[in-house]
This record gives structure tokens, sequence and C-alpha cells, in this order.
């Protein structure tokens, strides 16, 4: 046992894991967001504008007009990103509606011939140790 002191009540404890984990989670999700917006094809930008980050429930919007591009993409997912975490564990889900987005995760465009969720997961789980 080594004459370790345990100095820290369970509850704190239990909040400074879910403080790391949320931390943690947060910076998995913008891997994932860059990971996808570098990954989307672009050719009128309705793909990458539509990717949409929410918290604890996934987010199924879909603008026919939206046009952000890469750097609005980045932004405005990032934007949903909370800075202060809380004690409970949260969910991060990043999706995307359009109406061709399951084409395009089965290789359809030439710009992203092994898909684009798939390629970018498989990246940053690597990047992560998964």
């Amino acid at each position: 046992w080594g004459g370790y002191v345990w100095d820290k009540s369970l509850v704190d404890f239990e909040e400074d894991i879910i403080e790391a984990l949320n931390a943690a989670r947060i910076d998995i999700s913008i891997d994932m967001l860059n990971a996808l917006v570098d990954l989307a094809p672009v050719d009128t930008s309705r793909y990458v504008s539509n990717m949409n980050v929410s918290i604890d429930a996934p987010d199924y919007t879909y603008s026919e007009t939206a046009r952000l591009g890469r750097s609005g993409a980045r932004a405005r997912g990032r934007a949903q990103l909370p800075r202060k975490y809380g004690k409970v564990l949260q969910n991060t889900y990043i999706t995307n509606s359009t109406p061709y987005g399951g084409d395009l995760e089965k290789g359809t465009s030439p710009q992203a011939r092994n898909g684009v969720f798939t390629v970018a997961f498989l990246g940053v789980a690597t990047k992560y140790g998964a």
C-alpha cells in the first residue's frame, strides 16, 4: 500500500474525471470536425456547410442555401462546443443531412472515393489509439 493517503473525496474525484473526459471529448470533437471539413468534397459548398455539431442530441437540420466554405464550417462547428464542461458527461454529435451525403459516404465522389465520415473516424481513432 506504500503509505499513500487519499486526500480527495470520491465526489471531487468523480467531478475531476468527468471534467477530464469532457475536455478530451472536446479535443477529439475538434479533430473529428477538422478531418470532416478537410475531407469534404467542395463543389457548391453545401455539404461542408451542413456539418452540424451539437451536444447531447443530433442536429439533423439541412440548409439548401448554406455556403460557409471550409473555414466557416470549422468556425460554426467549434462555436457549438462548450468551453465550460459542468459536472455531467456530455456527448458530441457531428451530422450531415445533405440529401446526397449517404452517396458521398459510399464513395461516389472522385474527391472522396472512400467516403468522408468513415475516413475521418478512422484517422481520429488512430490518433487517439483506438
